[in-house]
């Protein structure tokens, strides 16, 4: 189990990101340093917030591998290159139909 020492002002911001960020993901990765902030076990902090336990170590690892009062930035850096739109391969295509043939009504 990894020893981390909170200081105030994260905890501060791990409470206030864990309600208030945008982003789901983010709130969960704040929701779950914030119970290791309160001392709960990996075991316990798995069970409440239904992640496994390599999860919450890369949320541990990445709140470690953040700079010094950076560590919770490091938490809201969201990595996903998302898939790429195959539509976007024809998209010439799909206009030059669309303009020869506009559609007949808004529906």
């Amino acid at each position: 189990m990894r020893q981390i020492k909170f200081t105030e002002e994260e905890i501060a911001q791990l409470k206030y990101e864990s309600i208030y960020h945008k982003h789901a993901l983010v709130r969960r990765r704040m929701q779950a340093l914030l119970l290791k902030a309160e001392g709960l076990s990996h075991t316990k902090i798995g069970e409440i917030q239904g992640i496994c336990p390599t999860t919450l170590r890369k949320y541990l690892d990445a709140f470690l591998d953040g700079a010094k009062g950076e560590r919770v930035e490091a938490l809201k850096e969201l990595n996903y290159k998302g898939k790429p739109n195959r539509l976007m391969e024809k998209k010439d295509e799909i206009i030059a139909y669309l303009e020869k043939n506009p559609p007949a009504t808004q529906k």
